[in-house]
């Protein structure tokens, strides 16, 4: 095959791939209804993400299994970004349980939070990944064994600043704003 016929296979096999995550992410609208059906705010499970992952890459084979599973946990990544938007959507109120969240109650330039890492492998790559899905800058981080502090150059007025604030306080412990500049 010629460069622009392979390209052009990729841009078909492309758009089969956008139609898919849409019809996910639709899925992922149920799931949150669903789950606020139930009165939960729990949306991150790592025990049912390492089930998909474990599912998912049997059959895979060795030299793709890395590369495979790291966009199925950029997807599964994207949906609880786009769930937790959904909850404070419906209910922007459930922003009050973020720890120091009234230290946000106008405009901002800078967000400082800490945090405590959950304990599993690849954790402090999965919420730096988290605080780049917003499209937040982190201005500057400081990490000492599980303990993180955070600078944030964002407006925590903003929806998807608030998002990212209460999903990181959902998915990671000891979370709280520190400051709000």
């Amino acid at each position: 095959m010629s460069l622009e016929e392979v390209r052009s296979c990729i841009d078909r096999i492309d758009s089969q791939v956008k139609d898919l995550l849409m019809e996910r992410l639709d899925c992922s609208v149920q799931v949150v209804r669903a789950k606020q059906q139930q009165g939960s705010t729990q949306i991150f499970r790592p025990d049912r993400e390492v089930q998909v992952l474990q599912r998912l890459g049997q059959g895979v084979p060795q030299d793709r299994l890395a590369p495979y599973l790291g966009v199925v946990r950029k997807v599964m990544e994207t949906s609880r970004v786009y769930q937790y938007g959904i909850l404070l959507e419906d209910d922007p109120d459930l922003f009050s349980q973020v720890a120091g969240s009234q230290l946000c109650s106008g405009p901002t330039s800078r967000v400082t939070v800490r945090a405590t890492l959950p304990d599993r492998c690849g954790a402090l790559p999965d919420v730096l990944s988290v605080v780049g899905d917003y499209g937040v800058d982190l201005e500057r981080m400081v990490q000492e064994g599980t303990s993180l502090q955070m600078v944030l150059r964002a407006d925590a007025s903003q929806p998807s600043v608030r998002a990212l604030l209460f999903q990181l306080a959902k998915e990671c412990s000891d979370f709280a704003v520190v400051d709000c500049a």
